[in-house]
């Protein structure tokens, strides 16, 4: 997640300018998947983030694009955006996280630190790999070749969370998720709209996904 000073400045200048996002409506859009959340926030209290929309469009030129929309509460200058991605869609490879094999994510960092978006994956350390970012009135979009995502054909479940950045490498707890289905949950990208996924768990499964340490390993990368 970060650097780069002087391409984070630039980009940050960019941010800071509120762009309009690209309307996936005006793509050729070969694939999509959506995620909804009802309103109110799913995490510690920590900050009033609330997302109500996030969404993944796969266009016939190779790109994938995130967007993520805010019922209340976003400030473009602190608020980090996180898309947790499933690039094969199982759930048995990738670290674990909301009945998914989490392979990758996609983070948006707030305008007021290195105001882009940074590409992950398990094992990879900073300093992570930078991304353009469009900031909005209620949200964020980041625009990602396939690619950069291992160059597979974009079908992949996700789900998004917020936090409130405190510093360049630090932030709060998850202060909401989404789908809002508690966390165990998550969207699925494929030809047409697909409704949010509620996995059911095995005995296994639920075991890894009850231990804490799940979700403090997601919230340290969110920072």
């Amino acid at each position: 997640m970060k650097r780069t000073c002087l391409v984070c400045l630039t980009f940050t200048m960019v941010g800071l300018s509120l762009l309009a996002a690209t309307d996936p409506a005006s793509a050729d859009i070969v694939a999509y998947g959506e995620v909804t959340d009802s309103p109110g926030t799913d995490g510690g209290g920590w900050a009033p983030l609330d997302l109500t929309f996030g969404s993944v469009a796969i266009t016939s030129t190779g790109d994938a694009i995130f967007t993520a929309r805010y019922g209340s509460g976003f400030d473009p200058a602190t608020t980090l955006t996180s898309f947790a991605l499933d690039l094969d869609r199982d759930p048995l490879t990738g670290d674990p996280w909301c009945g998914m094999g989490l392979d990758a994510h996609i983070g948006v960092y707030g305008t007021d630190f290195q105001g882009m978006a940074y590409y992950w994956t398990p094992g990879l350390t900073r300093p992570y790999p930078m991304l353009p970012a469009t900031y909005l009135a209620d949200g964020v979009q980041v625009t990602v070749p396939l690619s950069t995502l291992g160059g597979g054909d974009g079908l992949m479940h996700f789900n998004v969370a917020t936090a409130y950045q405190l510093t360049t490498s630090s932030s709060t707890g998850i202060c909401d998720y989404m789908p809002d289905r508690e966390g165990f949950a998550y969207g699925a990208v494929g030809v047409g709209v697909v409704e949010p996924v509620v996995p059911v768990p095995g005995a296994a499964l639920l075991g890894v996904l009850g231990l804490s340490a799940a979700g403090v390993k997601l919230r340290r990368r969110l920072a």
